[in-house]
């Protein structure tokens, strides 16, 4: 606009409005992408960081359900066999009840399993904070370019 005071660049030099406005957006896009490299580091480092404490604990674990496997077929067989000899049932109804007995403790272990794994996933909790405030940043900016670049109001002369 004519009536608008041309504004003064970082060499000195007159900028238009249209000229101020574009090197703004073109500042804040730099600094978008700046945002979105830094968000994309952070992933990766959260994601290093939570991998590496999940490789002993998987490592343990995964030597425990080999015992655990190797070991459970034998307990349950000697059970059900020491049902047999201590009550009146059958052997095929001693190892039904051993079958149930460990279907069941199967079934609560399981539960409380997936029960802690839903409420302790926290691996990426910084890189998704990071990303709310950077996107929270990012509408405010726009925002204030978006005032800064309105026109203004006609002024009417005065009679």
């Amino acid at each position: 606009m004519v009536d608008q005071a041309p504004l003064k660049s970082a060499n000195g030099r007159a900028e238009s409005p249209p000229q101020a406005m574009a090197r703004s957006a073109g500042e804040l896009v730099d600094d978008v992408l700046t945002l979105a490299e830094l968000q994309g580091k952070l992933l990766v480092v959260d994601f290093e960081t939570g991998l590496q404490k999940l490789i002993w604990p998987a490592v343990v674990l995964a030597a425990g359900a080999i015992v655990a496997l190797g070991s459970v077929p034998v307990a349950l067989a000697a059970l059900a066999l020491a049902i047999d000899e201590t009550t009146r049932l059958t052997l095929a109804q001693s190892f039904g009840v051993v079958l149930a007995g460990a279907t069941l403790v199967a079934i609560v272990l399981i539960a409380a399993s997936v029960s802690y794994l839903r409420h302790s996933w926290s691996m990426f909790d910084r890189s998704w904070t990071e990303l709310w405030r950077n996107v929270q940043w990012s509408k405010e900016m726009l925002r204030r370019l978006g005032r800064r670049s309105a026109r203004p109001t006609e002024r009417r002369p005065v009679d």
